[in-house]
């Protein structure tokens, strides 16, 4: 995230809205945004996550535009991450192939 930062020209605290799609989060509470958030030190941001399963990515960055459009946010970071290897039974040939 820090280099995605970097690239924008952006800091930490220059980020108004954190956004995190995942279907595999690391912890269910607190959610993964709340994480991110502590990490970076966006004190104060609202952070959270949504899981919809493929298409996270997806809505994570519609809810982000939306945010932005509607003048909740100016500078919004949407996330997607996923770590299905952690959860995939490999032996199940009906869903590894997925």
């Amino acid at each position: 995230m820090r280099a995605a930062l970097d690239a924008a020209g952006c800091r930490p605290e220059d980020v108004d809205l954190i956004i995190f799609g995942t279907t595999t989060p690391n912890l269910f509470f607190p959610n993964c945004g709340v994480l991110l958030q502590a990490r970076l030190g966006c004190r104060g941001v609202p952070a959270f996550s949504v899981e919809t399963a493929c298409s996270g990515f997806m809505y994570a960055l519609s809810i982000a535009d939306k945010f932005v459009r509607a003048g909740e946010a100016k500078r919004a970071l949407a996330i997607g991450a996923e770590t299905l290897s952690r959860i995939t039974d490999w032996t199940d040939r009906s869903t590894a192939v997925l």
